[in-house]
């Protein structure tokens, strides 16, 4: 059997293999989709595309933008006053303070009322109250502000102030002279009048009859104005609570009037004393109770009974137990006005800032038979009074 003579094998042409050499732009598919990239339509698309990008950049930013500002704005690392003031502490927008230093028989020798107001950023105010005036003491009687502290105590010495000026106060912050002179110490010292003074020196000012006026705003100068450090401060100290006055609230007080006294916005007065010596100089002292402690004579007293204060001048013709008894029917309390000043002229003077003030001064000049004509309304009435009713000789009738 003859064999078959191998056919050799036949190579591959290069047309077999065409598309090896194509070009790509030659190929339908990919030609179509050059031709609508490089169209009008692909253009607009693009386009499209591109500005939504931009919008969405822009609108990343801007959220950016506003998260750091709302960062900056509530800054929880700063120290400034919205965060360490302790005005969350206290219980109204105004708190007052009454502080006395006392001396070794248990008398003030000074006094001075401290307020702060935590509205418009803080205001505050610090005016001393002269040892010597007197204040009508619930169940005690008249006594000065001097022995009130050692024979009524710090509440009814304050209770009884604050009726007088109408100005409520919190609590009372006493010192004797052993803590009063380790508290200047703690602080440094006091800058007063160009030099620097020791507690014990400090100590010995404060005791005059002036000394409060400069010695005081001293100490609140001296006191940290970051509630922070100034309560620590009074912590470590030893200072304890007083009835309502907790430490924390003392301490927003105080440091309080420090801040104020920096930025300018401290105010410093004293009440004055009329020529008595124990009364209150009232055309003077009403700007100071107004307009540094924000107060209103009478204002907040619990017994709302109209106070009649009643000055007889010799010969006024009628007997002080008469007139009181006729204050005291008509459903009035009755203050003893002593004698009339000499030149004093029949009056019944109503504190204009009462209510009905025209028609009470009518029912007591009625009381007292007087004119009605004698009744007239002004702000020249003492402190301790609403009304006061001065009884002179009846005129002379000529025949």
């Amino acid at each position: 059997m003859s064999e078959e003579p191998e056919q050799a094998e036949k190579p591959y042409s290069t047309e077999q293999f065409a598309f090896v050499d194509e070009s790509p732009d030659d190929s339908p598919e990919v030609s179509g989709w050059l031709s609508f990239m490089n169209s009008r339509a692909g253009r607009k698309v693009d386009r499209r595309e591109q500005r939504r990008e931009r919008l969405t950049l822009i609108g990343v930013t801007l959220g950016l933008v506003a998260l750091v500002g709302a960062v900056v704005l509530w800054s929880p690392w700063s120290s400034g006053e919205k965060v360490d003031t302790g005005h969350s502490l206290m219980p109204s927008d105004r708190v007052a303070v009454l502080l006395q230093v006392s001396g070794a028989d248990a008398s003030a020798t000074s006094s001075a009322i401290l307020l702060h107001d935590r509205r418009g950023g803080g205001r505050s105010a610090l005016v001393t109250v002269p040892a010597d005036l007197v204040l009508p003491v619930e169940g005690e009687g008249r006594l000065t502000v001097r022995s009130a502290l050692a024979e009524a105590g710090p509440t009814l010495t304050r209770e009884a102030l604050a009726e007088l000026l109408g100005v409520p106060m919190v609590g009372s912050w006493v010192l004797d002279g052993s803590e009063f002179t380790l508290l200047v110490d703690r602080l440094g010292g006091l800058r007063v009048a160009g030099q620097t003074l020791s507690g014990a020196q400090a100590l010995q000012r404060v005791g005059t009859p002036d000394g409060g006026k400069d010695v005081f705003p001293a100490i609140a100068a001296a006191f940290p104005g970051v509630f922070t450090a100034g309560r620590d401060l009074l912590v470590d100290f030893g200072i304890l609570a007083a009835p309502g006055l907790p430490v924390d609230l003392l301490g927003a007080v105080v440091t309080g009037l420090s801040r104020d006294g920096v930025a300018g916005r401290l105010g410093v007065g004293a009440l004055p004393l009329d020529a008595s010596g124990h009364g209150l100089d009232v055309t003077a002292a009403l700007p100071v109770v107004r307009d540094l402690l924000g107060g209103e004579p009478g204002q907040g007293r619990g017994d709302a009974t109209p106070r009649i204060l009643v000055q007889l001048a010799p010969g006024a013709g009628v007997k002080e137990s008469d007139v009181r008894a006729d204050v005291l029917n008509a459903g009035f309390e009755y203050v003893d006005g002593g004698t009339a000043p000499a030149g004093a002229t029949r009056v019944v003077l109503v504190r204009s800032s009462l209510p009905d003030a025209q028609a009470l001064g009518e029912s007591i000049a009625t009381t007292l038979g007087l004119p009605l004509a004698a009744v007239r309304l002004s702000d020249d009435v003492p402190f301790t009074a609403d009304v006061l009713v001065v009884l002179v000789a009846p005129p002379t009738v000529k025949g």
